[in-house]
């Protein structure tokens, strides 16, 4: 996917080429900036009519956001997980955490790597509905015990284990090669 912006005329004649109308377009584009899956820039110049008089103009392009690219090209390492706008004030044995999954661990790594394993494979076409659900369980247990000050390695491993299908599924077999590498010291 390219960063290249587009103004509403090119858009619309690109568009219309597959079959969709002016008003289609419009409203549809309106509803991708307003969920933020596209952005709009607006820029403003003057134009200097025959009359000698200025009139200020507005053009505004349009271009796909990080969310409309993590979509389509999916997540990438150095992506930061997007979380619930829900605040969460705890305390865990002295250490304060603050925020939703906010747990102060030395797995900080392996917790990132587990969420965007569970990004990608939320969006996996290649996987039933039940083998996502299933998958993430497994990914939850693990989480739960990375939570631990002392996680259980037994849970750990069965949890894992119950995870190696994930190892041939196409555009999830690098983040899952990137979490085993992270949890094998601890399920060993």
């Amino acid at each position: 996917m390219g960063s290249a912006e587009i103004g509403i005329m090119d858009l619309r004649r690109a568009m219309k080429a597959l079959g969709y109308d002016a008003q289609d377009v419009t409203s549809n584009l309106n509803y991708l900036v307003d969920t933020g899956w596209v952005l709009a820039r607006t820029r403003s110049y003057k134009v200097h009519t025959t009359k000698g008089v200025d009139i200020d103009q507005d053009q505004t392009s349009y271009k796909i956001s990080d969310i409309g690219v993590n979509h389509f090209e999916g997540a990438s390492e150095f992506q930061v997980p997007r979380r619930a706008s829900v605040v969460s004030i705890t305390n865990v044995q002295g250490i304060v955490q603050i925020g939703d999954h906010n747990v102060a661990s030395q797995y900080q790594d392996l917790f990132r790597s587990l969420d965007l394993l569970g990004n990608e494979l939320s969006k996996s076409a290649q996987l039933t509905q039940e083998e996502k659900l299933n998958y993430q369980a497994e990914i939850d247990t693990i989480n739960s015990q990375l939570a631990k000050p002392a996680p259980n390695k037994s849970i750990l491993s069965q949890a894992w284990a119950g995870m190696a299908g994930l190892a041939t599924v196409e555009g999830l077999a690098s983040f899952f090669e990137r979490v085993q590498g992270l949890i094998q010291p601890l399920t060993g």
